[in-house]
Order: structure tokens, then C-alpha cells, then sequence
């Protein structure tokens, strides 16, 4: 069985885009949630440690699934605020794409070029971009927590710095997102430009 590197980083997406953002969700709701539903919780804690386990994996599942559907709203956010910013690499892909895949927009055909080329440079990318959607879905998952602790959350101690905590996490997050969104944009259409050029050279 041959490992493929787009395989592996289909795992690692998986893990820090899903599984994380929807852990720290359930966690959250474990801990802060209704006696009816903290008494299902209970009932687990008394359970194997394996079948707790089955159970945290699934619906953190779940809820990540959830969080990152939610998150692609973001992605048109990005397009409102980031459009102009890979204008000239933009039009570059345009040229050479032409007709091709009319089905997919100019970012996934240079992706899939650049896929297709086994570039040395896919690593590089996928990083950045799975990166992106970490912090993507890790703005989509403190949102409700922050709603929580404005609303239903009543100890006056702590509160305060706990919503300003959940803020700036929230906005760095948020930041974090963009920069390495446009990072991995970027470097797809630079490296898929550079995959062309190198191709038509061995050709001529």
C-alpha cells in the first residue's frame, strides 16, 4: 500500500479543523450545560473509558462538521475583503486557464494543478491553508461561548475578563484566518504559474 502525502494531510485537516474545534465544543457543553443533559454526562463518567471516549470522538465529530459548515461563511468575508489583494497573480491563472474546468473557480484549478504536478510545494500550501481553516472554525466555536457567557453566565467576578478573553481570541483568530488564507491563495497561484512555465520549457 502506497502512502500518499494528500493523504496524510486529509488526516491532519481532518484532526485540527474538525475534531479540535468540535472538542473544545463539547467540552464546553459538558461542563456548562443543563442538569437533564449533564445527568447523560454523568451516566458516561460511570461507563468504560474507552466507550467515554467513543462517545467525545463522535460527537466532537459531529459538532466539528457542523462548526466548519458554518465557518465557510467566512470564506465569503474573505473574498469581500481580500479580492484585490492577488489581482495580478489573479489574472495570470486566468490566461492559462482559459476554458479549462469551467466547473471550478480559478483557486481550485490552480490547486488542482498544482495537486496534479506532485510539486514539492503542495506541503507548503496545504499548511497554510489547513491552518486557516483551524482558526476558521475556531472563530465559528467560541461565538457561541461568547453568546453564553454575555447571556446566561451570572458570576460577576470573573465574567468580565472571561468575555474580553473570548474576544480577543475570537478576533485573533479572525486575523490569524485571513493572513494565512491569503498566504495559501497566494502561493497556489505563484507555484501553479511557476508548475506552467516549467512545463512549457521542457516541452520546447
Amino acid at each position: 500500500m502506497n502512502f500518499k502525502p494528500n493523504d496524510f494531510f486529509i488526516g491532519l485537516q481532518d484532526f485540527f479543523t474538525i475534531l479540535v474545534p468540535g472538542g473544545i465544543l463539547v467540552i464546553f457543553l459538558i461542563f456548562n450545560t443543563p442538569e437533564t443533559v449533564e445527568g447523560v454526562f454523568n451516566k458516561l463518567s460511570e461507563s468504560d473509558n474507552k466507550f467515554q471516549l467513543a462517545v467525545l470522538l463522535f460527537y466532537s465529530y459531529i459538532f466539528g462538521h457542523v462548526l466548519k459548515r458554518i465557518g465557510r461563511i467566512l470564506d465569503k468575508i474573505y473574498d469581500k475583503l481580500m479580492s484585490s489583494k492577488n489581482s495580478d497573480l489573479l489574472e495570470e491563472v486566468k490566461k492559462h486557464k482559459k476554458d479549462d474546468y469551467p466547473n471550478l473557480s480559478n483557486y481550485e484549478w490552480a490547486r488542482f494543478l498544482l495537486l496534479e504536478s506532485n510539486s514539492s510545494y503542495v506541503n507548503e500550501v496545504e499548511i497554510d491553508m489547513i491552518s486557516s481553516k483551524f482558526f476558521r472554525t475556531l472563530v465559528i466555536c467560541i461565538i457561541p461561548i461568547l453568546i453564553y457567557y454575555i447571556v446566561v453566565d451570572n458570576s460577576q467576578t470573573s465574567k468580565l475578563l472571561i468575555i474580553i478573553g473570548l474576544v480577543m481570541l475570537i478576533l485573533f483568530s479572525f486575523y490569524q484566518y485571513l493572513y494565512l488564507r491569503k498566504k495559501s491563495v497566494e502561493k497556489t497561484y505563484k507555484y501553479a504559474i511557476y508548475s506552467i512555465k516549467k512545463a512549457k520549457e521542457k516541452n520546447d
